[in-house]
């Protein structure tokens, strides 16, 4: 656990504020932490001579608040030196990626796709905002293709819609705009909403939220 502070809201009126210097702290200290932890853990419970390591595993599934903290992550799981010295040191962090692209291409790639796991031992790493990070491994038992059927994750990412940039921004400004807002019909289209997904209506003057389902295709 680590006392940290990504978001700030000194009142219920405001929106949270991000704080990004504190906030960037744990996103780059926990994906380095938790499996050299985890690591030190299976040593001292008798873990087989060397105990974990990133081949002990037969994939490598990351939850992070973006796609190069994985990869950065993965890459600290190669870590020979003091945490402080691989995570102030840009070329250490540039050799440590390049150390690890082999393992990540072949542990970490195939996790978006949804291979076929049956039998494998998976190494799962949740962010927990940081503070709370958490770095298991499991192992698949049983047929897993109607899971990975259903999924359909590899089609789903590549329907998506990819927008610039300042249309997250403004879309983040109209959040902010509207926060605590009451007698309140959102506005935008929902032409983007997934099929069979829930979405805001409208707010009533006694801050009742009404959803309403996308139509199914």
């Amino acid at each position: 656990m680590l006392a940290v502070t990504e978001f700030t809201c000194p009142t219920l009126t405001t929106v949270y504020k991000p704080n990004s210097q504190l906030g960037i702290t744990p996103k780059f200290i926990a994906p380095d932490s938790v499996p050299h932890d985890f690591q030190r853990g299976s040593l001292s419970n008798g873990g087989g001579q060397g105990g974990f390591t990133i081949d002990s595993v037969d994939y490598v599934i990351f939850h992070s608040p973006y796609g190069k903290q994985a990869v950065k992550g993965h890459a600290q799981t190669f870590r020979t030196l003091s945490q402080k010295a691989s995570l102030s040191d840009k070329n250490l962090e540039k050799a440590f990626i390049n150390l690890g692209k082999a393992s990540f291409k072949a542990q970490v790639d195939p996790g978006m796709a949804a291979p076929s796991v049956s039998g494998k031992r998976i190494s799962l790493y949740s962010f927990g905002s940081g503070c709370a990070a958490s770095f298991f491994t499991i192992r698949v038992k049983g047929d897993t293709t109607e899971l990975r059927e259903k999924l359909d994750l590899t089609n789903r990412l590549a329907a998506m819609k990819v927008v610039p940039c300042q249309d997250f921004v403004d879309a983040l400004n109209l959040r902010e705009k509207n926060h605590n807002a009451k007698d309140y019909v959102p506005q935008g289209l929902v032409d983007n909403i997934w099929p069979g997904a829930y979405y805001l209506d409208s707010i009533d003057g006694k801050f009742r939220r009404k959803y309403v389902k996308a139509p199914v295709a």
